[in-house]
């Protein structure tokens, strides 16, 4: 999930930052093993297939998710041909270049040492698409490319003294 914070921030997050923070919250490591494999298909050749394992043990533990998702976008649509008052330009079209294919890649690991929670967490996204344009400038051929990467090391204790005043 998406975490979003206008404004002031939860201090787990670190320093406070003046326009707010986005925390991405992975899913949690579960104690037991976990299989998932699902797939999906739908109008407009849209396609969505996923894969997920997720397996505990004492003090480690993993999930990897493979996500794909997909589609030709190849919807009918009225063009009246950017002329309003003249009815006899007026047609049915089919979208082009409207597809894209995106894949995520989440793989986390967890370890638990002497009362320490390391965390180490990897999400990788990528997405190719056309960018069909706007009726009377539309492109066959425009493409939009995106990725990210974001890789994240974690390190807590609960109960951890910050001040030596709150050592009892």
């Amino acid at each position: 999930r998406i975490e979003i914070y206008r404004g002031f921030t939860p201090l787990q997050l670190g320093a406070g930052s003046i326009g707010g923070a986005i925390n991405l919250v992975t899913r949690p490591v579960m104690g037991t093993t976990t299989n998932v494999v699902s797939g999906s298909y739908g109008s407009f050749t849209t396609r969505k297939f996923t894969l997920y394992r997720s397996q505990g043990f004492d003090t480690l533990g993993y999930l990897v998710l493979f996500n794909y998702t997909g589609s030709a976008n190849d919807f009918q649509f009225f063009d009246d041909n950017r002329t309003p008052n003249t009815p006899g330009d007026d047609t049915i079209k089919t979208r082009q270049n409207d597809n894209f294919n995106a894949f995520t890649v989440t793989a986390k690991g967890e370890a638990t040492i002497a009362g320490w929670k390391l965390t180490l967490s990897d999400d990788f996204f990528t997405k190719e698409q056309g960018v069909a344009g706007q009726l009377g400038q539309l492109s066959d051929t425009a493409k939009l490319d995106v990725w990210s990467n974001i890789v994240i090391l974690r390190l807590e204790r609960k109960g951890f003294p910050l001040l030596a005043t709150d050592v009892v």
